[in-house]
C-alpha cells in the first residue's frame, strides 16, 4: 500500500531541467574542489581562495605529517629488519714443521727441561665513567629536554641522530641556584658558517643582524656568548662583515636604560670597516627614520670617524663602483 500520492507526468522535472540542475551540481562540485578539498587536502591553490580561508596552510600540515608518518615507517622497518653482520674468517695459523731430533751423545744422560711458566695474559684496560643511552619520540612541534647533571670541570661526549627527519636542537647549562631570567647557552651551526667563511674568501658576508632574531630572544633572552664569538670570527675571516640592525640593537648596542655597551663600543671600534648599519624594516616604512635615529645614543658613543663609517661609509664601500657612484 502507498500511502504517498504518486506524482503526475507534468508534475516531473523534463530532460532539461534534469540536465540543468546536473549542470549546476557539477560547477558547484568543481567550485568546491577547486577551493576547499584541494587546498585543505592537497595544499594547492590555484585561485587563493584557500589561503584567504587558512584551508591552504592545513593542507600543508596534512602532507607535512603524512611525510613525517611515512619516514617514520620507512625508519621502523630498517630498524626491524637489520642486516645480518658480517663475520670475519680468522686466519689459519702456519702449522710449523717439526725440528729434526738429534742424535743422541754418547754416554751422556738425557736432560730433562722444565715447562716454560706462561705468563698470565694482561687483562684489557677498563673505561672510567658511565655510559647511557636513550630514545625520545616526538610528535610534530613538540619538545623535549634532556638533562645532565655534572661537576664542575667533568666532561661529557654525546652522540643523537633523528630517524628520517629533522629536529632542531639547543645546547645549554645553567648552575644549582641560578636567577630565574639565567640562561647559558652555545651558538648552533657556527662550524658550518665558520666552512663558509673559510672556503670563500673572495666573497663577502653580511651577517644580518649579528645572528641574532626575535624567537631567539624571546626563548633565550640576551645571548651572552654572541660578542666573544663575533670577536673571534672578525679575527679569522676578513671577509665577514657584521649587519647592526633589528634584534642587535637592544639588549646588545644598548641596555634596558638606553646606555651604549662599553664591550660593543670597544670591538666596533677595533673592527671600524667591518659593522655598518640596517633597518630590516619590509612591507611599509613609515617608521623607517625613527627607527634610524635609534642608533644615536650608540653612534654618539663611537669617535666621529668610526661612527661615519658605520653609519654610511662602510656600506657604501662594499657596493660595486657604477652603485657608488650612483649614490653618492
Amino acid at each position: 500500500m502507498f500511502n504517498t500520492k504518486l506524482p503526475t507526468l507534468n508534475e516531473l522535472p523534463s530532460s532539461a531541467q534534469l540536465l540543468r540542475s546536473t549542470v549546476i551540481a557539477l560547477i558547484a562540485a568543481g567550485v568546491l574542489l577547486v577551493t576547499v578539498v584541494m587546498p585543505s587536502e592537497y595544499a594547492i591553490d590555484p585561485t587563493g581562495v584557500g589561503g584567504a580561508l587558512g584551508l591552504t596552510q592545513m593542507g600543508e600540515i596534512k602532507l607535512q605529517l603524512a611525510e613525517e608518518a611515512a619516514a617514520d615507517e620507512a625508519a621502523a622497518q630498517a630498524i626491524a629488519t637489520p642486516s645480518a653482520p658480517a663475520v670475519a674468517a680468522a686466519p689459519t695459523p702456519p702449522v710449523a714443521a717439526p725440528a729434526p731430533m738429534p742424535a743422541p751423545a754418547p754416554a751422556v744422560a738425557p736432560q730433562v727441561q722444565a715447562p716454560a711458566q706462561t705468563q698470565p695474559a694482561a687483562p684489557e684496560p677498563q673505561v672510567a665513567g658511565q655510559q647511557h643511552e636513550m630514545s625520545i619520540t616526538l610528535e610534530p612541534s613538540q619538545g623535549a629536554e634532556v638533562k645532565l647533571e655534572m661537576k664542575e670541570g667533568a666532561k661529557v661526549n654525546y652522540l643523537w641522530t633523528a630517524n628520517g627527519s629533522v629536529v632542531n636542537y639547543d645546547t645549554h647549562g645553567d648552575p644549582y641556584n641560578a636567577p630565574r631570567d639565567f640562561y647559558h647557552g652555545y651558538p648552533l651551526y657556527l662550524e658550518e658558517f665558520e666552512a663558509a667563511l673559510r672556503d670563500n674568501p673572495d666573497v663577502r658576508f653580511i651577517w644580518a643582524h649579528a645572528g641574532t632574531s626575535m624567537e631567539i630572544h624571546r626563548t633565550q633572552g640576551k645571548m651572552d656568548f654572541l660578542l666573544p664569538a663575533l670577536a673571534q670570527l672578525l679575527a679569522r675571516y676578513p671577509n665577514l662583515y657584521i649587519d647592526l640592525s633589528w634584534t642587535v640593537l637592544t639588549p646588545y648596542l644598548l641596555d634596558e636604560q638606553g646606555d651604549p655597551d662599553p664591550a660593543w663600543i670597544q670591538l666596533v671600534s677595533r673592527y671600524p670597516t667591518r659593522f655598518m648599519l640596517g633597518s630590516d624594516v619590509v612591507g611599509t616604512f613609515g617608521s623607517l627614520k625613527k627607527y634610524m635615529f635609534s642608533f644615536a645614543p650608540f653612534l654618539n658613543a663611537l669617535p666621529h670617524q668610526v661612527a661615519h663609517q658605520v653609519a654610511l661609509s662602510n656600506f657604501l664601500a662594499i657596493l660595486p663602483a657604477e652603485r657608488r657612484r650612483s649614490i653618492q
